[in-house]
C-alpha cells in the first residue's frame, strides 16, 4: 500500500456517501405519491377504507 491510503480510503467513503445519496432520491422521485392516508384533506384519504366503514368513499 502506498503511503496515502488514508486519502484513499476517505475518497471511496465519499464516493459511497454520494451514490446512496443519489440513490435514495432516485427512490424517492420512483415512488407514486398518492398522499398520506391521513385526514390532511388529500385525495387519497377520501378514497381508503376507513375502519367500520362497508364501501370506501368514490
Amino acid at each position: 500500500m502506498s503511503s496515502d491510503w488514508q486519502a484513499w480510503i476517505t475518497l471511496g467513503i465519499i464516493i459511497l456517501t454520494a451514490m446512496l445519496f443519489i440513490w435514495r432520491a432516485i427512490n424517492k422521485r420512483r415512488k407514486k405519491n398518492d398522499g398520506c392516508g391521513h385526514d390532511c384533506g388529500c385525495p387519497s384519504s377520501s378514497l381508503t377504507k376507513k375502519k367500520g366503514d362497508s364501501n370506501p368513499k368514490s
